[in-house]
């Protein structure tokens, strides 16, 4: 009995045995660490083995409530003034940046920061410059790549010429057949008016905020007052026919948290 016990334990033991021997034989897996022919450079975009070109592409942004946790960031080329933020969009352990902002002397070397044009009126070269260890994946990739852009600063203009003020005549999203008016006003600060749709109440300064390209707002509800128009929270922001505004936000309602999308037409 103990022979015949040896021997079907020794048969299961190939059995067990023999498909992994035929599963190594056979990884024919390029992306696969334990694989033979197993190539880095097929793992596409891994910081780790550094198999992507460099590439100096970067970003500019404008941003509401700069320095907030809660700021929102648009990308842009145009701007009235206020914060832009520059931003590379290449990271590796051995990346260095340099930053060269239209005539200013001073070299940025972050791969990301913001300054204010509040005071400047005009066009900015932007230039970046990023090296870092060559990719062996890319025999044409010397560890060096430099992009330049142009961003246009307006200036300040009059509160009527901000295309996101004004009245706009829209609906909610829910119910279209209820068509209502709001108002986005600087009063001196930017304040909406029947917002939610029948609200008497109008954000105070800490909860309403407008980009600096003037095409965004976003809303915040942290005000214990704000409470009877169901602390609304969101953003909005205008087409490109600068006309249409869509806000999309957050409401209390029937003590349940709801999303809604105004959609609104700039009438005066």
């Amino acid at each position: 009995m103990n022979s015949c016990k040896l021997t079907l334990l020794y048969l299961l033991t190939l059995v067990l045995i023999i498909p992994f021997s035929s599963c190594d034989e056979d990884c024919n897996d390029t992306t696969n660490p334990f694989c033979e022919n197993y190539d880095p450079c097929t793992v596409t975009n891994n910081v780790a083995l550094n198999n992507f070109r460099t590439s100096a592409n970067f970003k500019l942004y404008e941003c509401i409530h700069c320095n907030w946790e809660d700021s929102m960031m648009r990308e842009t080329d145009t701007i009235y003034g206020g914060f832009v933020i520059f931003e590379a969009q290449q990271f590796h352990y051995s990346s260095t940046y340099e930053w060269k902002i239209g005539t200013d002397p001073t070299i940025f070397r972050e791969k990301s920061f913001q300054l204010d044009f509040s005071d400047f009126q005009g066009k900015v070269e932007i230039q970046l410059i990023v090296r870092k260890e060559p990719s062996l994946c890319f025999s044409d990739d010397d560890g060096v790549d430099t992009l330049v852009k142009l961003l246009t600063v307006l200036g300040s203009i009059p509160d009527s010429l901000v295309t996101i003020t004004g009245v706009f005549e829209g609906y909610d999203e829910d119910n279209p057949n209820q068509i209502y008016r709001i108002e986005h006003r600087p009063e001196p600060f930017y304040k909406l008016k029947n917002f939610p749709n029948g609200c008497s109440l109008q954000p105070n300064e800490e909860q309403m905020g407008t980009a600096p390209g003037f095409s965004a707002l976003r809303i915040l509800s942290d005000d214990i007052s704000f409470h009877q128009c169901g602390h609304p929270t969101g953003y909005g922001e205008l087409l490109e026919d600068r006309k249409t505004l869509i806000i999309y936000y957050d409401v209390t309602e029937d003590n349940q948290r709801k999303k809604k999308k105004f959609i609104g037409k700039k009438i005066e």
